[in-house]
């Protein structure tokens, strides 16, 4: 396994986040393990040829765990996406900054079409960022999504 510590330390404010996103992962894996379990039950109990009724429970089980799995899975990656912004607007900011410290002398002999995407983001950002605090969260420009 490679470890990178320069990644590890832009995630100096998401390693909470991220361990919940180890949770949820494991429990999501425990509610995939729990779905097949009711489900041999359930086939179990159709090869014994039981009652119906006998097959109401497992079959509400296996229905339940399908469902709990995907909410789970869900939440998992939505966090994901959130970090995975959340570093990405980490690192704009940190070369917007790099930019500004440069200077126009330096962009000058550069080629601009990136640098210049890079530089309005962030100002329009920033700016937004100091009228409404609540932006810092959302992804901008706002059609765009967060992963």
């Amino acid at each position: 396994m490679y470890f990178d510590y320069r990644l590890w330390l832009m995630t100096a404010g998401l390693r909470t986040r991220m361990l919940g996103g180890v949770v949820l992962g494991l429990l999501a894996m425990l509610a995939g393990i729990g779905r097949y379990v009711f489900l041999g039950v359930l086939l179990a109990r159709v090869y014994d040829n039981q009652p119906w009724q006998q097959w109401l429970q497992p079959a509400a089980m296996v229905g339940v765990l399908v469902l709990l799995r995907a909410a789970l899975d869900h939440w998992r990656t939505l966090a994901a996406n959130r970090g995975a912004a959340e570093v990405q607007q980490m690192l704009r900011g940190q070369l917007y900054d790099r930019l500004v410290e440069l200077g126009p002398a330096w962009i000058a002999n550069q080629r601009t079409g990136g640098i210049m995407l890079t530089l309005a983001w962030n100002s329009c950002r920033r700016s937004l960022a100091s009228i409404c605090p609540r932006s810092r969260s959302r992804p901008w420009p706002p059609w765009r999504s967060s992963a």
